[in-house]
């Protein structure tokens, strides 16, 4: 799976790190991490993870706690953390541990009441406890029925985003984050709130805190005008059209972006592209100068072939000519030499060999700005990796390559009809010197 060894890694290091915290003692406690949508890492039952290695971790499918990769069973605990990663896709992480704090308010059947702004930075509430487990609900399924428990606290009014973890009554903690690590973050956090607002009630057992105050700390935090910490710098990306060759810019309504993370523009010019992060260079027949290229952070193109085979001009068009009903896209980085970069993101178009130029056009078009969205979205947490293998060249069209065959049928002739350009450059066949132009279109 792709990813795999990185997050198993994070996933290892974060129970080595909670191993060694004060929030466990022996092999009590675990941490897990989303490898992707529907799998998850988790701690092996009952480990030393200090001596065990990364590759032994189990992988975890959501939907049903199997295991699809790894001999080792995974934590007791697995159903519970299946059952909070089903809570939200953005939870990407998550701990599990008894420390002694938190166990004691657990133990005590109590949330933890909100007393200070340390709490309120990071919940905007008490932290809430789930209810009394069932006699029958310990009987059977006891792990899965302790997530669906915590799962049951946000069914009312608590907010998944507003609140980083839970208690569980009798048992100890959970919490999350958008990956192992600050998962492992909040529930110090947990930890800490928990014993101060022990010692807290100790001192004052009638002490409270303000709504307004409450609000402030959280809101300057986490909501929709934060400034706590240090700004999110703006990714500037610049879209570089070939203004001869602009087919492509119409299709530009299929990029969707997060305004908040990039700032996008668009040009025809190079002379206004300079110092951008990344420059997506569309629709190009010219090769692109160095000193241009070294003048920005990432320089990428779209290139619609198995690459390395297949580099250079009018990929789609030839491997339609030559009966390809799916044809490869790829996001490369744009180097000195043909179509030679590495690889970012990688997608599918599919054809049903029935299409005319201008249907052609538009699934490339859409497939363009749809990859291009993919790989934004993942930017900068991506990698990019080597072509292999041995390359082949297209070569560039000419209008000598829209020639029909005369004496052959239209069936032989038709995948060359089809790609044609009607209004620039139509298919054709002459007879004794004599030009015919034949143009394709549907009923």
């Amino acid at each position: 799976m792709k990813n795999e060894k990185k997050f198993k890694i994070i996933c290892h290091d974060t129970n080595i790190k909670l191993s060694k915290s004060k929030l466990t003692f022996q092999t009590f406690g675990n941490v897990s991490q989303r490898l992707d949508q529907d799998h998850f890492i988790i701690k092996p039952s009952g480990v030393d993870v200090a001596r065990l290695n990364w590759r032994k971790y189990p992988v975890i499918r959501i939907i049903d706690n199997k295991i699809v990769n790894g001999k080792l069973n995974p934590s007791s605990d697995t159903p519970t953390h299946s059952e909070i990663y089903k809570m939200s896709k953005d939870i990407g992480g998550i701990t599990h541990a008894h420390s002694k704090y938190v166990t004691i308010w657990a133990q005590s059947k109590k949330k933890i009441p909100i007393l200070g702004t340390t709490h309120a930075d990071y919940w905007d509430t008490d932290i809430p406890i789930t209810k009394k487990i069932t006699n029958n609900h310990i009987k059977k399924d006891y792990e899965k029925n302790i997530g669906k428990y915590i799962r049951d606290v946000f069914n009312g009014r608590n907010k998944i985003k507003n609140c980083p973890g839970v208690l569980v009554v009798n048992h100890g903690g959970f919490c999350w984050g958008k990956d192992a690590v600050h998962s492992f973050l909040n529930f110090e956090i947990l930890e800490f709130v928990a014993e101060t607002a022990f010692k807290t009630l100790q001192i004052n057992k009638n002490s409270k805190i303000e709504k307004h105050l409450i609000k402030k700390h959280f809101s300057r935090k986490h909501g929709k005008v934060s400034y706590y910490g240090q700004k999110k710098k703006k990714f500037k990306i610049y879209f570089f059209f070939d203004k001869k060759n602009d087919w492509i810019k119409k299709y530009f309504q299929y990029l969707k972006i997060n305004k908040k993370k990039y700032v996008i523009n668009s040009t025809f010019f190079q002379k206004n592209i300079i110092n951008r992060d990344i420059v997506f260079i569309l629709g190009f027949t010219k090769k692109i100068g160095k000193k241009f290229l070294e003048k920005n952070n990432l320089n990428l193109l779209v290139h619609e072939s198995n690459l390395p085979k297949g580099r250079g001009m009018s990929p789609v068009q030839w491997q339609l000519l030559n009966g390809e009903n799916k044809v490869p896209v790829k996001i490369i980085e744009l180097n000195n030499k043909i179509d030679s970069g590495d690889i970012f993101e990688s997608s599918i178009i599919k054809f049903n060999n029935l299409e005319l130029y201008d249907e052609i056009r538009k699934k490339q078009g859409i497939a363009t700005f749809q990859l291009i969205t993919k790989f934004l979205r993942k930017y900068p947490n991506i990698k990019s990796v080597k072509q292999i293998g041995n390359p082949s060249y297209f070569k560039r069209r000419t209008l000598k390559d829209s020639v029909l065959d005369f004496n052959k049928s239209i069936k032989a002739n038709f995948n060359k009809l089809r790609i044609a350009n009607n209004n620039e450059w139509p298919s054709f066949f002459k007879v004794r010197n004599q030009t015919f132009i034949i143009k394709i279109y549907k009923k």
